[in-house]
Formats: structure tokens, C-alpha cells, sequence
């Protein structure tokens, strides 16, 4: 059974955002940390925002998204385990 992840719902307004070009910069107003992510990373966190996602899952909606761009499921892995260590998000239950 594959591990969803999700990050805090955006209607909570847990992340502040703002971006310049391709570069966004993300407040966490829990940890009142700042972290800049590039576009993939921002997607992939938004997406995680509207809903619980598999690595397969988030990877094929990336994919669609990004425009050109393959992402493959190690990049997403390496990145869920990153923002994971950054409290960015949370593995799920699958019934959660």
C-alpha cells in the first residue's frame, strides 16, 4: 500500500506565499520559517494543500502540469522525505 502525503490544508493559512519569476519563497507560520522552492517544489506542495497524494500520484499530476518536465517518483520521494524533515508535510492513512 503505497504512503499518502498531504500538508496542511490551504483554507487553514498555515503557508504565506510570494513569488518572484519561477522562484517562490513559502512562511511557515507554525515554525515561522522561510524557505524559498523552485516551481516543482511549490507545485508538488500546493497540490498536497487540496488534497492527500501517492508518490505515483503526485508525480503523474506534476507531469501534466510542469509542462515538458519529467519528474519521476525518486525525485518526488527525495522530495516528501525533504519537506517531511521541514514539517512541510505528513504521511497519511489512506482512510484520512
Amino acid at each position: 500500500m503505497d504512503t499518502l502525503w498531504k500538508a496542511p490544508d490551504a483554507s487553514a493559512a498555515v503557508f504565506l506565499w510570494e513569488s518572484w519569476g519561477d522562484e517562490w519563497v513559502l512562511f511557515d507560520t507554525r515554525t515561522s520559517q522561510t524557505h524559498l522552492l523552485n516551481a516543482l517544489a511549490t507545485e508538488a506542495l500546493r497540490s498536497l494543500q487540496a488534497r492527500s497524494l501517492s508518490v505515483d500520484a503526485l508525480s503523474g499530476l506534476l507531469n501534466e502540469v510542469c509542462g515538458g518536465e519529467t519528474v519521476d517518483s525518486q525525485t518526488i520521494i527525495r522530495l516528501m522525505h525533504e519537506f517531511e524533515s521541514l514539517a512541510l508535510v505528513e504521511p497519511v492513512a489512506h482512510d484520512a
